[in-house]
């Protein structure tokens, strides 16, 4: 399983660096550093985004979205500055339209993403309450670390969860077609990786993700904090570096020679749910009725929690292997 999906083998291995596979792309990526852009004003990036992602964008506070377009028209405005006679521009037109078609499919996929989660998340939640309009927090959704775990008492807790895990899979197959595939401008994405390290710095990014927040729609008359960029650009970053680091690779290829695309984000979190998910299930199918912990009185009955458990553990039950006790009184019966 390791061999097929680096992403399951153990962390330990994760701190193996190859060295190697970035030095061809390091050296490109500080030659670009002579032709930085400036921020591209919001105007210019929610165009960018509509174009891309469509128009729905516009009133999603989907991240990626607008990270994604801000970074691929400051990339654009470096290739052009690298061009100072009208032939060079129009080839450099021309690299713009390759290096953004070969990695626009995963663009796609993690905006399509972060939008179905965060979809999923407000249809659950509870629009007509009162408070809902005065609610100060909000949770990121560009990590799907603000992806509820499924409880046990709850029926239908896990929908939530296994619908992030369907549209996470989609980005991890993306991620795994472009390891194996070599991209068609090394030195474009290049671009794009140093644009997303500017996104992450004090100063330096400040602007940038200044425009980026002043695209997110309306909420409740409250400004969008530009740092919450920081994060998702860190994150986004990870993962340019994973498939750069792994691009061209099959899947025969040693795990240790494609190290770098053991520190996917996205693919951890991916792993991370899968094993929740398994763990709810098999709580579901071998673990007895759970215990409702309020005493039962003549104003208040427990519910009945007999929907949150298949009937498996009547005649089957998880049984803890020889010299261990099942529980921690050493009583016998099905596992606690």
């Amino acid at each position: 399983l390791q061999k097929k999906n680096p992403a399951y083998a153990p962390r330990s291995s994760r701190n193996n660096e190859n060295g190697t596979a970035m030095k061809a792309f390091t050296n490109v990526l500080w030659a670009s550093q002579s032709v930085r852009a400036d921020a591209p004003s919001p105007e210019a990036i929610m165009d960018r985004c509509t174009s891309l992602f469509g128009s729905d964008i516009e009133s999603s506070s989907c991240a990626a979205a607008r990270i994604f377009a801000c970074s691929s028209l400051m990339v654009d405005d470096m290739i052009q500055n690298e061009s100072n006679t009208v032939e060079k521009k129009m080839k450099a037109n021309a690299r713009h339209m390759e290096w953004l078609e070969s990695i626009l499919p995963f663009m796609k996929a993690a905006v399509q993403a972060e939008m179905a989660v965060d979809a999923q998340a407000r249809k659950e939640s509870n629009p007509t309450s009162p408070d809902s309009s005065r609610k100060l927090l909000r949770f990121c959704s560009f990590d799907f670390s603000s992806v509820n775990s499924p409880i046990d008492m709850v029926v239908g807790s896990n929908e939530q969860l296994e619908h992030s895990i369907d549209a996470l899979e989609v980005v991890v197959r993306e991620i795994e077609w472009q390891s194996t595939h070599s991209p068609t401008n090394s030195s474009a994405r290049a671009k794009l990786l140093l644009v997303l390290y500017a996104m992450t710095t004090a100063s330096e990014g400040k602007a940038i993700r200044d425009a980026c927040a002043k695209t997110m729609p309306n909420d409740n008359g409250r400004p969008w904090p530009s740092a919450r960029f920081i994060k998702a650009s860190e994150l986004y970053r990870a993962e340019l570096e994973a498939l750069v680091a792994s691009s061209g690779k099959d899947e025969t290829s040693n795990v240790e020679d494609t190290a770098m695309i053991l520190v996917s984000p996205l693919r951890d979190r991916f792993s991370t749910q899968i094993g929740s998910a398994i763990r709810f299930h098999l709580r579901r199918l071998f673990d007895p009725i759970p215990m409702f912990f309020t005493l039962p009185s003549k104003h208040y009955q427990p519910p009945d929690l007999s929907d949150c458990r298949a009937k498996t553990y009547e005649i089957v039950y998880l049984r803890a292997p020889d010299g261990i006790e099942p529980s921690t009184d050493g009583s016998s019966g099905p596992a606690p």
